[in-house]
């Protein structure tokens, strides 16, 4: 058993970790399609400002950078497996980040749900 935060208890094979979460509508991104990863970049091609919002296609208005000219963005199913991991460790150690930790921390929210129970995605609510 697995203690819940309300003090009662679920079987592992019932729990299930949060979903993840639009930074902007705070509603759950339930598929990796879903998803896409957007952040700014500065005049020195140094990436900030990440974020985890709803793809156009399922709500337009979760993008908050649209007007931006250095904007960038990816679906998120690109950071779902080794290459994505890759591209943001690749960045961090080139100093192409303003701030490592805000990275580790989007990876860790897409990574963490996936490992915690072993399950195939991250985005199983």
């Amino acid at each position: 058993m697995i203690p819940h935060s309300s003090d009662t208890r679920v079987s592992a094979d019932t729990f299930r970790p949060a979903c993840i979460r639009c930074d902007t509508c705070d509603q759950p991104i339930t598929t990796a399609d879903d998803g896409w990863l957007e952040w700014l970049v500065d005049d020195d091609g140094n990436a900030y400002g990440l974020r985890i919002v709803h793809r156009a296609s399922v709500r337009h208005s979760c993008h908050l950078y649209t007007d931006r000219s250095n904007r960038c963005g990816v679906p998120l199913d690109f950071f779902t497996d080794a290459k994505g991991i890759a591209y943001w460790l690749n960045r961090i150690d080139q100093g192409r980040v303003r701030d490592a930790v805000s990275v580790r921390r989007m990876l860790l929210r897409i990574h963490s749900r996936r490992t915690a129970m072993n399950s195939e995605s991250p985005f199983t609510p």
